[in-house]
Order: C-alpha cells, then sequence, then structure tokens
C-alpha cells in the first residue's frame, strides 16, 4: 500500500501528518478539528456547520472529523484547506 500524508494548508506554511490508514486519518482530522474548536476557530458565521463541528468534537466522532475539515477545504475558506497525498 502506498503511503499517505494528510497536508494541512497554513497560512505561514504547510504542516504533515502521517496517515498509513483511513482510521489514522479520521484521527489525525479530529485532533486537527479539535485543536482549532478549542481554540475558538471557528465563529457561528454558518451555524449548521458550526454545529455539526461542535457535535463531532464533543462526541470525539473521528469519522465525521475529515469531512468537515474537507467541507470548509472544498468552500474555499483562506487558510483552511487540507489534501491527502500519496508519496511515490
Amino acid at each position: 500500500m502506498a503511503k499517505q500524508v494528510l497536508v494541512l494548508h497554513e497560512k505561514h506554511g504547510d504542516e504533515y501528518f502521517d496517515v498509513p490508514d483511513s482510521t489514522a486519518v479520521d484521527d489525525v482530522a479530529l485532533k486537527i478539528l479539535t485543536e482549532r474548536f478549542n481554540q475558538g476557530y471557528w465563529y457561528e458565521e454558518d451555524y449548521e456547520l458550526y454545529a455539526a463541528i461542535k457535535l463531532c468534537v464533543e462526541n470525539q466522532r473521528a469519522v465525521d472529523a475529515y469531512f468537515l475539515l474537507r467541507r470548509r477545504s472544498e468552500e474555499d475558506y483562506e487558510y483552511e484547506r487540507i489534501s491527502l497525498r500519496t508519496l511515490q
């Protein structure tokens, strides 16, 4: 199986996380989502999304975390982009 990394594209550079399988992707995504939520990173501008993130963090639902991060990334929020890359 090819090695993968989850890349968090941030304002001052990219951060890389080793994700050898789908469970690791979910776990890393939950870690990122939880840290950002606890830091007050998200505001209630989009209450539906905010509520989903809050529920995910409070219940530690790793399976939903990657989807929520991808959603923010695809909505083109600056400094909230993530990507999953396969290493050669």
